[in-house]
């Protein structure tokens, strides 16, 4: 038997880092939105893109039993009915791709646990089997981007922009006092 020389044995060590790199459920996991993250973001100016391609974990009935589904986020739009979510009246639906079919759920019915190991395996197959898109390093660095600029997406309600003006108001006042 031949040895591989040892310029081919540093070949395969050099190999591209990207293509070693695989989607597992903890990677998923960074990418995933939980309700409460929806319940911090949902009134946020640009929401519909923000949450664009992340990752929910959202229950759904299959046989008149209740199981968990990794779904994707494909885009949000304006649901049916009205509900009360975080403490104020919504109508924003999630639509979410799971395999080839898309879905319309209210932010409510998404769960605050995170995608188990067996939901991301099934998630996977899924995808997969439909030619789905999984996720590549580059997506996920990037959407992880987009996750930490959401949590520094600042939001103004009406008290903010009344304490903003007072506080204003008041260093005007401080300054043409000196």
């Amino acid at each position: 038997t031949a040895r591989p020389s040892s310029e081919e044995e540093e070949e395969e060590d050099e190999e591209d880092p990207a293509l070693k790199w695989q989607l597992d459920v903890n990677k998923l996991r960074l990418l995933q939105m939980t309700r409460k993250d929806l319940e911090a973001t949902f009134n946020r100016p640009k929401f519909d893109q923000l949450i664009t391609h992340f990752f929910v974990r959202v229950g759904a009935v299959r046989d008149r039993e209740k199981v968990f589904r990794a779904s994707e986020i494909v885009g949000v739009k304006k649901g049916m009915r009205s509900y009360k979510f975080a403490g104020k009246t919504t109508n924003k639906a999630l639509i979410l791709r799971y395999g080839t079919v898309e879905r319309d759920y209210a932010l409510e019915y998404i769960s605050n646990s995170l995608i188990s190991d067996d939901e991301f395996d099934r998630w996977k197959r899924i995808t997969e089997k439909a030619k789905g898109n999984i996720p590549n390093q580059m997506g996920v660095e990037k959407k992880l981007k987009d996750k930490k600029n959401t949590s520094n997406v600042k939001t103004y309600t009406c008290r903010n922009s009344t304490k903003n003006r007072r506080k204003y108001k008041n260093r005007k006042l401080c300054r043409s006092n000196h």
